[in-house]
């Protein structure tokens, strides 16, 4: 019997929705985790409550389910290049409301279509990654769960 974690099975459905994808160009660049960074703290920024997605490691652990999945790097790859297309140079050098603009493209893009596609699994993978690290949850006013001790009174 085989038996997956609740990662693996994203991974896995994550590669099987990066296939079938028409590529503009046949080349593939290297997924620098410096990019990765910079895209994913613009997904999921520091805040008052939280920190950025670099700060808790959700990076790499992106990084790291998406190394050996082949259809995820040319996903990763051509939408990561896609951003420097729209971008008309490198996308980490424009103004942050331009950058933010060219997200917003590519989360209402065709989802079909590389923009659309990347945009949904690399946001899907770094949400994963970031939320199943503690540090990422310190600062939100979160209760545990009271089963354990019963529902306290008042029992209206």
């Amino acid at each position: 019997m085989i038996s997956l974690t609740r990662r693996q099975a994203l991974v896995a459905s994550a590669a099987t929705l990066a296939t079938g994808l028409s590529y503009p160009v046949s080349a593939q660049a290297p997924i620098s985790l410096a990019k990765l960074s910079f895209v994913a703290d613009l997904i999921l920024p520091k805040d008052a409550l939280s920190p950025a997605a670099s700060e808790v490691g959700a990076v790499q652990e992106l990084q790291d389910m998406i190394k050996g999945q082949l259809n995820l790097e040319k996903l990763m790859s051509f939408g990561l290049a896609w951003l420097d297309h729209m971008a008309q140079g490198s996308f980490e050098n424009l103004p942050s409301a331009q950058q933010i603009q060219i997200l917003e493209i590519a989360q209402t893009s065709d989802y079909d279509q590389v923009p659309g596609r990347f945009f949904y699994v690399f946001r899907t993978l770094l949400i994963e990654a970031y939320y199943s690290q503690p540090q990422a949850l310190a600062g939100l006013p979160l209760n545990s769960a009271p089963q354990p001790n019963g529902y306290p009174p008042p029992w209206d």
